[in-house]
């Protein structure tokens, strides 16, 4: 028996720069790869727990393997390291312009890392507030543009090396999956985000009573054992999760995609680190 799901390992203590430029989004980073690690242990662990149930090792018996595959109660505790894991990711990248903004005198508390569907509508919001625009309205909606008269360079590392808007409006993967994942936040801040078995994994089950499913998935498999009929030993019983909702994410791999959007932060960082560092220094000692 294994979880096929990637068990994302513990993060390290980030070294930190010693000028403390963006050191407060590597560790928000610190904080998202120690969630991502906990939602793939708590599954993993889940996953055991229950295997070793539906084979007869633990006292939980008579145990139904159908019941796990329907409901399992780590579901949720592994949707609050998810949840967890996501808002992070979205601070580290919102600490990130705020840090900038300090560093020149404007309010940081307005600025916020950009996303959107398509380059142009990313490239506006660069732009000076329309008197009118009911899509660029209240107080952040000047905020990036002000900084940006500062750092010059920004729209441009966002909009072209970044690319944080669809992929079917021309970005890249990489800023399609950010997107997506960052965004989700949004989705987070009003229910969980619990995850559905992987439906479409092949299996071998084995039980007790010499009933076997060979080959299709656990979901609606075509007969049901009986209790007290376990899973023998030499099954293999794989079991990953997914997103369910929301729809940019449903189906994806959990333990994966966060692994990739931890990465994709991490990489973020360093760009803004080797672009704009020198200046966030600079403008800070002369405030």
């Amino acid at each position: 028996m294994r979880s096929s799901a990637v068990v994302i390992p513990s993060p390290s203590q980030p070294i930190l720069p010693e000028n403390g430029v963006f050191a407060q989004s590597m560790l928000k980073l610190f904080r998202a790869r120690t969630h991502a690690h906990e939602a793939s242990k708590i599954w993993e662990l889940g996953v055991e727990r229950h295997y070793k149930a539906a084979t007869g090792e633990t006292v939980e018996l008579p145990y139904d393997i159908w019941e796990f595959l329907a409901s399992p109660p780590v579901f949720v505790e592994t949707a609050l390291s998810i949840g967890d894991c996501i808002r992070n990711l979205r601070s580290s990248l919102d600490y990130l312009v705020s840090e900038m903004a300090r560093s020149v005198g404007l309010p940081d508390n307005q600025t916020i890392f950009p996303f959107a569907v398509d380059r142009s509508n990313l490239e506006a919001s660069f732009n000076a507030p329309v008197e009118g625009d009911k899509h660029r309205k209240g107080r952040k909606a000047g905020a990036i543009f002000e900084l940006s008269k500062h750092y010059p360079r920004l729209k441009s590392i966002i909009s072209k090396k970044i690319q944080p808007y669809d992929a079917k409006n021309g970005a890249n993967v990489s800023g399609d999956l950010l997107r997506r994942v960052i965004t989700s936040d949004n989705f987070d801040k009003h229910r969980l985000m619990i995850p559905a078995i992987d439906s479409t994994q092949n299996v071998i089950m084995k039980f007790t009573d010499g009933s076997v499913i060979k080959g299709g998935t656990l979901i609606g498999a075509p007969f049901r054992p009986d209790r007290g009929h376990f899973l023998r030993k030499d099954s293999f019983f794989s079991v990953d999760m997914v997103f369910e909702a929301p729809d940019g994410l449903a189906g994806l791999p959990v333990t994966a995609t966060l692994a990739n959007a931890c990465d994709l932060v991490d990489k973020i960082i360093q760009i803004f680190r080797s672009t704009f560092a020198r200046d966030v220094a600079r403008f800070s000692r002369a405030k």
